[in-house]
């Protein structure tokens, strides 16, 4: 699975430094950069699945550079990316208590989908899309405007975090510590879908075990006519797959927790370490 690496602040390869800038305006301090290593996979077979200029797109930005900013007390770090030609930004701040608060600015598209997936955009909305992990231990935010505003709405987010956990925010320590977040953010999300997909699974398994019965009812008892049903109920099964799995987005309860919240040996911060 692809992870995050630290590595040195390379401004020069990254989108949209100009939002770097005004980060650094507002105090913030470069802290390095963040690169998604896919590892020995450079043809990003996955990226098949969808439409050609987004497989061009993946491919001409795998692997960039997004730069990360701090707050001098290291309690909230920036990170500076590109979202389909604009700009992205999304600020993180870590609890002692394990718990992961984010506040994402806005993106300016709806995020490109899998070709099969297409016809399951209009059960969704861009809020549903860029909320879509989060989960108990893990609160996000979407937020309006001007790098300013986004870190203000951050720390009215961190507060109520604060509050309603009883807990407190804690300093980040070095590059290590964010890309430690960042992995465990990242596969956190592949949890969360992959609940998603296990809920059609358990569709599929459903509307086999109807399809079975149906066919032992019409061939065992009769009459012979219940054997239809089964194809029709095989169909229904396959058509919802794509429905329910983007429906089952907008259901918190499905979403398995962000693991340092349940897994306290797992963190990798604690207050005035």
């Amino acid at each position: 699975m692809p992870e995050y690496r630290a590595t040195p602040w390379l401004i020069e390869y990254a989108h949209h430094p100009e939002l770097a800038s005004e980060l650094e305006d507002l105090g913030l301090v470069p802290a390095g950069c963040l690169v998604l290593d896919n590892g020995h996979d450079l043809s990003l077979e996955w990226s098949a699945a969808y439409e050609q200029d987004i497989q061009r797109y993946f491919l001409e930005n795998a692997e960039r550079p997004e730069p990360i900013l701090v707050t001098p007390d290291g309690t909230v770090s920036a990170e500076v990316g590109d979202w389909y030609g604009g700009a992205s930004l999304r600020v993180r701040t870590l609890l002692a208590d394990g718990a992961l608060v984010e506040t994402k600015l806005r993106w300016p598209v709806f995020p490109p989908w899998p070709k099969r997936m297409q016809r399951g955009r209009r059960l969704t909305d861009l809020e549903t899309e860029m909320t879509r992990h989060c989960a108990r231990g893990r609160s996000i935010v979407v937020a309006d405007g001007s790098p300013a505003q986004v870190l203000a709405r951050h720390r009215d987010h961190v507060s109520e975090a604060e509050r309603e956990r009883t807990t407190v925010a804690v300093p980040l320590r070095s590059m290590d510590d964010v890309e430690n977040i960042a992995n465990a953010a990242f596969a956190h999300a592949q949890q969360v879908e992959t609940a998603g997909l296990l809920l059609v699974g358990v569709l599929h398994v459903v509307g086999g075990l109807l399809a079975v019965a149906a066919l032992l009812l019409g061939w065992l008892v009769g009459p012979w006519w219940l054997c239809l049903f089964a194809v029709p109920v095989v169909a229904l099964a396959w058509w919802a797959s794509v429905p329910v799995l983007v429906i089952a987005r907008r259901w918190k309860r499905w979403r398995p927790p962000f693991p340092w919240v349940v897994q306290r040996r797992s963190r990798i911060l604690t207050p005035g370490a």
